[in-house]
């Protein structure tokens, strides 16, 4: 049989079972041995769910922190290990600039300049049209000669004392410094080119040079023809134009 309970307030005597005084409302402590068992959850009601473990409290932010999941393997990486450049490839469409992770390529070779173009085209165009001009300054009158019955005139390969005259060695010098402008005008840059070239019109003005001191001292009154003075400006050019020539 359970016991009377008394307040511990007000000293009231309850009865058993009482949880709260019904003079001064208080709270009546349990006594040892009348704990009841607990009531058994009626039929048809399902017990709570098990829930899981409520995040830990922190006590700076105030509330719960949030439950962040470990990293995976493939997110991270052990510390040590350096990836390589080759291991990280390119988006696929990624056409420009270094690759992801490796070393930039290679500078490119600059292109030629367009004042260097310019100025070798010009070297060429000196230099093949110089010698085209003393080829045909060969052909035509080298000297005049007043006799007093009439004028002489006579051509670079005319036949003076059974030798002929310089006309077909100025046109070999001529072809061949002809040939070396159009290799200039090719877009070729070489010392070698340049350099023969050069001889070459400078052939041609010396043997020009020569004849032209050669008619100033004949026997009788001479003048230099047109042929003369065409093969003195035409080598004249050549030469300008062979200076000219750029080299790598």
């Amino acid at each position: 049989m359970s016991q009377a309970t008394i307040c511990q307030s007000c000293g009231t005597a309850l009865p058993p079972g009482a949880k709260f005084c019904t003079t001064c409302g208080a709270a009546v402590a349990a006594t040892p041995g009348s704990k009841a068992a607990p009531t058994p959850p009626p039929e048809g009601t399902a017990a709570p769910p098990h829930t899981a473990e409520s995040a830990p409290f922190d006590p700076v932010a105030g509330k719960a922190s949030p439950s962040v999941p470990p990293p995976t393997p493939s997110s991270w990486q052990s510390p040590g290990v350096a990836m390589s450049p080759t291991q990280v490839q390119p988006p696929p469409g990624y056409t420009g600039g270094a690759p992801i992770g490796g070393m930039p390529p290679p500078l490119a070779q600059a292109a030629p300049s367009r004042a260097g173009s310019s100025r070798n085209t010009l070297a060429g165009l000196l230099v093949l049209l110089g010698a085209a001009v003393v080829a045909v300054g060969s052909f035509l009158t080298w000297v005049e000669v007043n006799r007093g019955a009439g004028v002489e005139t006579g051509t670079g390969w005319d036949t003076v004392n059974g030798e002929m005259g310089d006309g077909p060695l100025v046109v070999g010098v001529a072809v061949i410094a002809a040939a070396l402008g159009g290799v200039m005008l090719s877009g070729q840059r070489s010392m070698v080119i340049k350099l023969l070239a050069l001889v070459a019109s400078l052939a041609a003005l010396g043997i020009t040079i020569y004849e032209l001191l050669d008619v100033s001292r004949a026997e009788f009154p001479a003048n230099a023809g047109i042929g003369l003075w065409l093969m003195l400006g035409g080598s004249i050019a050549a030469v300008v134009g062979s200076l000219l020539g750029e080299t790598r």
